[in-house]
């Protein structure tokens, strides 16, 4: 009988490191097609055709766009933790910690502009959402127990959720407005930056954090 032929470099299965490079350039095309093009560019078929791959064969890693959307975003947001994470240290007070932590955050995201869209950007709640799970409820439980820890320990839960909303807001705001204002110098924008980090800080004191 004539030997059979080997099967299509399409249809093989790819295990361990091929496996996961395949899935690293995949996302990376993800990134591509949507800072050129924002989520109207990003279909199953277009990430296919940017990797090389068969249109079905881009379903043996990911099973849907949402699935595919969800491990971006989980990238992305793994990267802005690790920033926060290895920021340099500013000095022993949990104070000195919290802001130590959301200060390298803050530079991932102003660093990586056309992240802050991949993630900030979404529009169409079709598409999901990034922030119900993974690195995005770590980062937010890594920020809340830095708040605690300036926080005195009899404050009720009210006002250290509340404590949490308001800075909250006060990052998510600043990141907002240094995003869109592309006409102010990385030191106009750093200075901002600290300012922030500043009513924060002063904010923890209102609040009674003799631990700052």
């Amino acid at each position: 009988m004539p030997a059979s032929a080997p099967p299509s470099p399409l249809r093989r299965r790819r295990h361990g490191p091929a496996l996961e490079a395949q899935r690293d350039e995949i996302l990376s095309a993800v990134r591509r097609l949507h800072a050129s093009g924002g989520y109207p560019a990003v279909t199953m078929r277009s990430v296919s055709d940017a990797v090389g791959l068969a249109p079905m064969s881009l379903y043996r890693y990911f099973p849907n766009k949402l699935a595919l959307l969800q491990a971006v975003w989980d990238q992305v947001l793994e990267e802005a933790l690790v920033a926060a994470e290895r920021a340099p240290v500013d000095g022993p007070q949990p104070i000195q910690e919290l802001r130590r932590f959301y200060r390298g955050y803050v530079d991932y995201w102003l660093a990586e502009p056309g992240n802050y869209w991949l993630i900030f950007g979404i529009r169409d709640s079709g598409v999901g959402q990034p922030f119900s799970a993974g690195p995005a409820a770590r980062f937010r439980q890594a920020v809340e127990r830095r708040i605690d820890a300036c926080l005195p320990p009899d404050l009720g839960a009210e006002d250290r959720a509340r404590c949490y909303d308001l800075c909250r807001c006060k990052i998510v705001g600043y990141l907002f407005l240094a995003i869109h204002l592309v006409h102010k110098s990385h030191t106009q924008l750093h200075d901002l930056r600290d300012a922030v980090l500043d009513d924060i800080e002063h904010q923890l004191v209102r609040a009674g954090g003799a631990a700052v």
